[in-house]
């Protein structure tokens, strides 16, 4: 972007705006760190999680059939239990392949990227800073 930097008249006005930009641009290194460290989490959280939902829905098949030839008794109960448990289970995984699927994973992505190029543009604006302080 070309800058309005010919407005600037004074050495004290550029150094302000020099400061303020490094500030910006910390702040922007700052953000890019936690975004790196979240999206390591989302990526390597991501791995193996249809996997385990298909072994569930695998064990669940199971005990629905074994549930469906048995009698009213106390291990009837047991599976009926486990059954419950199995659902329970496939929910969570469920919730945790929303947190950290295909979904969560490009969003990650994006915000990296837009801070990837906030930090472009930053460096820009202060090397044309540096620049108009060195002609003052």
């Amino acid at each position: 972007m070309n800058y309005s930097l010919n407005k600037i008249t004074s050495l004290a006005d550029c150094n302000t705006l020099i400061d303020l930009a490094n500030t910006e641009n910390s702040e922007l290194e700052f953000k890019k760190l936690q975004q790196e460290r979240a999206y390591e989490n989302v990526s390597t959280g991501s791995e193996g999680i249809d996997a385990e939902i298909a072994a569930v829905n695998s064990e669940i098949t199971g005990v629905e059939l074994v549930l469906a030839t048995m009698s009213d008794g106390p291990v009837k109960k047991e599976f009926e239990s486990r059954l419950v448990k199995l659902n329970h289970k496939r929910f969570l995984l469920g919730e945790r392949r929303e947190r950290f699927g295909v979904i969560a994973l490009l969003e990650k992505e994006f915000v990296l990227g837009s801070i990837n190029q906030q930090l472009v543009e930053s460096a820009t604006y202060i090397a044309a800073l540096n620049s108009r302080k060195a002609e003052l």
